[in-house]
């Protein structure tokens, strides 16, 4: 039955009775059905993917060289856009350069590479880009950038600080602005500046879908396993600062969205911060949407039958009446009808999981049969031992 239809059923055995009541104790009823137990029909997925962390001076690809070529392409991780106009050095071979010349999505065109002495090597290309920074200041300024508006919003910082802060706008190609001023180490005094220090772009924290109400689980893309569930406190005590990316091993729910702003939106953080791209995908419990009184097309969730409710309210309307005996009937029902729900909740949604010997466990025992008979063994002398 869709909420109107349920509400006209309602008002047409009690008349007289406020509509405002009848729809109050709808939704008093249905989230009391809600949060009897962990339902699973309240568990929805999602796939969060992670954004790379991006590294100046690191490594962003390897390829193979090849001698007299006009280009040749590489594909890196992340960030490509911020490589036009660098210029990319060849790792391990001195004096070997070459410049970004185009940016096509993920994949980079260098300028020729000319040294046939290159010709099918392995080539591992680092970013030239640093940045400088000033105590007291907001500001960075950067070398060989190309920054854009995407990164917006990423967390900065500087490998061997402590301090991590968020990008709050990008000025131009080679500006951006944090969002409060520049603390260092904590040990030189204001307007103090460090030049051509290199810096990482990266991302921990990621919004949830707007109907999440808890986080039950994340799974790890590359153990098949989940991430470890801790809490904001338990994360701040054992990791401190986020400050080494990788790849994640734990998550914890985090503080909420301002809720000045609505929607407000439950946040998840990853640690170690991601290093790389990947989907996380997690399962949470979903909020459900109650009854408004004006979308009286809509429905409860499948698994919350309309007797549960109708038999609830009924209830509630003979309290209100003071019509204590049938209050006390209509309750007892109620009760029957969610205790009904629970036990098809825990006989279809909760098998238990039967758990079987892997195979290279079990697939001896007929070979060792099969020799103990060979050898004699047969009815009557016992088993193979």
């Amino acid at each position: 039955m869709t909420w109107g239809q349920l509400r006209l059923q309602l008002q047409t055995s009690a008349p007289g009775v406020s509509l405002d009541l009848i729809d109050g104790w709808l939704n008093a009823r249905y989230e009391q059905v809600l949060e009897v137990t962990d339902w699973q029909g309240l568990k929805y997925h999602t796939t969060i993917l992670t954004q790379a962390a991006y590294q100046s001076g690191a490594g962003i690809a390897t390829t193979t060289a090849t001698a007299n070529a006009a280009s040749f392409t590489i594909t890196v991780a992340s960030n490509a856009g911020i490589l036009v106009g660098q210029t990319a050095i060849g790792a391990g071979i001195p004096g070997i350069t070459t410049s970004v010349t185009a940016v096509a999505g993920s994949t980079v065109t260098l300028s020729a590479m000319t040294t046939a002495a290159l010709n099918n090597t392995q080539v591992t290309f680092n970013s030239a880009d640093t940045v400088t920074v000033e105590m007291g200041s907001d500001v960075v300024t950067g070398a060989n950038t190309w920054w854009t508006s995407a990164i917006v919003g990423q967390r900065f910082y500087i490998p061997g600080d402590v301090g991590i802060y968020t990008v709050t706008a990008v000025a131009s190609n080679t500006s951006l602005a944090l969002d409060r001023n520049y603390e260092g180490n904590g040990v030189d005094l204001p307007g103090t500046v460090y030049p051509a220090v290199n810096y990482v772009l990266m991302q921990n924290v990621y919004d949830m879908p707007s109907d999440c109400r808890s986080i039950a689980t994340v799974m790890d893309p590359v153990t098949g396993f989940p991430l470890n569930p801790m809490s904001k406190d338990q994360l701040d005590m054992s990791a401190g600062p986020r400050t080494l990316v990788s790849d994640p091993t734990c998550f914890a729910p985090i503080e909420d969205t301002n809720e000045g702003s609505p929607p407000v939106i439950r946040q998840i953080e990853f640690f170690p911060p991601p290093l790389h791209a990947r989907g996380m995908v997690i399962e949470y419990v979903h909020i459900a949407t109650a009854w408004n009184g004006s979308s009286t097309s809509l429905s409860p969730l499948p698994f919350v039958s309309s007797t549960v409710l109708l038999e609830g309210v009924r209830a509630d309307i003979a309290t209100h009446l003071e019509k204590m005996a049938q209050a006390m009937k209509y309750e007892a029902a109620f009760e029957r009808e969610l205790n009904r729900l629970l036990l098809v909740e825990h006989a279809q949604r909760r098998v238990k999981v039967k758990i079987f010997m892997a195979d290279r466990f079990t697939r001896h025992r007929l070979q060792r049969a099969s020799r103990g008979f060979n050898n004699a063994w047969g009815p009557g002398a016992g088993g193979p031992n």
